[in-house]
């Protein structure tokens, strides 16, 4: 009997040392499993720190590329209003300038636009001047010649008045080109006369500033 008993109670015994056993082995497997965990989740962790800085150093690098946009936005906008400024400037003078060339333009055609009838006018005046030149003891003539004076010289005033004006030229003037016309000439042996004027046939005129007819002369030569 007693020895049933031992074996019974050395059976209990060894069962609660293998339950014991069995449970140090649960038990190990399940702080290795806890281990296991804790480091997967500092692992984790540490990943979530490094994805938390990349996503930080990424909006940083988005924050910078807006405000260089922003910046070559602000250049552009900057650079095409100069330009756009300018070019309203170089138009603007442009217009002036084209707008300044055809008024002078006008204007010149309306200051010579006389020129012709003022070659005939001339042309008429001169032959006057040649009547009035004439010399004459007949008192009948010469009292005629005194009415073309008169009317010479109201003639004169009316050209002056349209901008017509005489060019006058004297004997013994140096010869001129630009407004004298030698249409003979008279030998002399005196070398301070030759290239001077040694006779008027009559005097020119200007329209303006424009030469209208040279001054017909005779030049020693």
């Amino acid at each position: 009997m007693e020895n049933k008993e031992e074996e019974i109670l050395e059976k209990e015994q060894s069962e609660n040392i293998e339950s014991e056993i069995q449970t140090d082995k649960k038990t190990d497997k399940n702080k290795k499993q806890i281990n296991k965990l804790t480091d997967t989740n500092k692992e984790l962790n540490k990943l979530n720190k490094e994805l938390i800085k990349k996503n930080i150093n990424q909006e940083k690098e988005i924050l910078s590329l807006k405000k260089e946009i922003n910046k070559i936005n602000s250049e552009y906008i900057k650079k095409a209003k100069s330009f756009a400024e300018k070019a309203q400037i170089q138009l603007d003078e442009f217009k002036t300038a084209e707008k300044t060339k055809i008024d002078k333009q006008i204007k010149e055609i309306k200051k010579y636009s006389l020129q012709k009838s003022a070659e005939e006018l001339v042309g008429i005046l001169n032959q006057l001047n040649r009547v009035i030149s004439f010399e004459t003891n007949n008192a009948e003539v010469n009292a005629y010649i005194q009415g073309f004076k008169m009317i010479s010289t109201k003639f004169r005033d009316v050209l002056k008045d349209a901008g017509i004006n005489e060019i006058v030229a004297k004997v013994g003037q140096e010869f001129d080109g630009s407004k004298h016309q030698a249409i003979d000439t008279i030998k002399t042996d005196d070398n301070k006369k030759i290239n001077h004027i040694a006779e008027i046939i009559h005097n020119g005129y200007r329209l303006h500033d424009r030469l209208l007819t040279p001054v017909l002369v005779k030049i020693y030569k």
